[in-house]
């Protein structure tokens, strides 16, 4: 943790490196307290995670809503599962 709030790093962000300020004392406990509360999932059904790229896609692109996208995810999911 002392090395995490040491670092300073950069990123690329719009075609341009940018630095990364150190992390403040908060910042790096509020980053802990997420990752601890964070529960590893893995999915492998690959026929899913398609309808979950087809959808979203419509979101990225601004074509579609968030809650559009989320309904139509969780009906064509809840379809392909009853079959």
């Amino acid at each position: 943790m002392q090395d995490a709030a040491e670092f300073e790093g950069y990123c690329f962000i719009n075609d341009e490196y940018m630095k990364l300020p150190a992390l403040t004392s908060e910042q790096l406990d509020r980053t802990v307290d997420f990752i601890k509360g964070v529960h590893h999932f893995a999915f492998d059904d690959m026929a899913v995670m398609n309808i979950i790229y087809e959808e979203a896609e419509g979101y990225f692109r601004g074509q579609k809503d968030v809650k559009s996208v989320v309904d139509v995810i969780q009906n064509r999911v809840g379809l392909y599962l009853q079959e």
